[in-house]
Parts: structure tokens; C-alpha cells; sequence
């Protein structure tokens, strides 16, 4: 069925939405910064957003002797479904091993392999470059904001 199209003019007064959505401007300066993070480690073959998640698993070994998604999932407000795909895709550019642990059966131990590694090594300098035009454009102050918003949050989700 075709949609009618209607010449009425219907004034419907979205200037709030428009002028002050703050999920729209936080979307906004989103992609815009992930688009500089992706183009600067574009020749690594993988996204701003798999590095992190690279780089948390390194942390977590480093911390833990092994990572795990469930403790991922809540470390990057990052829904499991999204995550357990992103993990395959890692998995398959042979970025990372995943093992059954020994003591649970059913849950994952998550490892980089040498490749990840090597990655990470390459791609420090090029994500240094990103992270300062980011700190650029944000400022001082747009940096210390985001560090209070993300320690509002991360104490938040510890509640819940």
C-alpha cells in the first residue's frame, strides 16, 4: 500500500528535541570521534571499537591471568549479544582464542594471541595521534567531564 502524501502544512514544534536532545549531540560527537579513532588505525584492519575491546582483554589477562566476557560485558556497558559477535569476529581474524574454563564448563576464557599483540604494539602510535585532536576538540574541561560522567556511571552500574 503507497503511502498518501499530504500537502497540508502541520506545524509541530520539535525545536526542543532539535536544539536540545542530548542523545542526539552525544550520537553526533560520537561519530565523529570514532570516525577519527577508525581512520587513524583503519590500516590495522579493525575498528576504534574492537581495539578497546582488544586492549580490556589485555588489561583483564594482565590483571587476572585470563579475561572473561562476563566481566567485559559490564566493563564496556556493551550488551552480550553485541559483544559475543564482535568476539567471533575477533576470533576469526585470529586476534583472540576463547577456552572453556576448567573449573565451569560454561564459561569463557579469553586470550590475544601473538597477532593481537603485535597489533596493539602497531597500533599505539597511530591511536596516540587520534587521542590527541580528540583531547583537542574536547578541551580540558570537555576531558575532566567525560571522566566525572563515566565514574558516575561505572558507580551507578555497581549499584544496580
Amino acid at each position: 500500500m503507497k503511502a498518501k502524501s499530504h500537502n497540508k502544512k502541520v506545524h509541530l514544534d520539535t525545536s526542543c528535541v532539535a536544539n536540545e536532545c542530548i542523545a542526539h549531540r552525544l550520537r553526533k560527537i560520537n561519530r565523529v570521534i570514532s570516525n577519527l579513532y577508525d581512520n587513524a588505525i583503519r590500516h590495522l584492519g579493525i575498528t576504534v571499537g574492537q581495539m578497546n575491546l582488544l586492549v580490556q582483554i589485555n588489561e583483564l589477562n594482565n590483571e587476572n591471568g585470563a579475561a572473561r566476557p562476563s566481566e567485559l560485558s559490564p566493563r564496556l556497558q556493551m550488551e552480550t549479544s553485541t559483544l559475543s559477535r564482535t568476539l567471533e569476529r575477533l576470533r576469526d581474524k585470529g586476534f583472540i582464542d576463547i577456552y572453556r574454563d576448567d573449573e565451569d564448563g560454561r564459561a569463557q576464557q579469553l586470550y590475544l594471541t601473538d597477532q593481537a599483540l603485535e597489533l596493539l604494539r602497531r597500533g599505539i602510535a597511530p591511536w596516540i595521534k587520534a587521542q590527541q585532536k580528540a583531547t583537542q576538540w574536547l578541551g580540558s574541561d570537555g576531558i575532566a567531564l567525560l571522566h566525572r560522567i563515566d565514574q558516575t556511571i561505572e558507580a551507578e552500574s555497581l549499584e544496580n
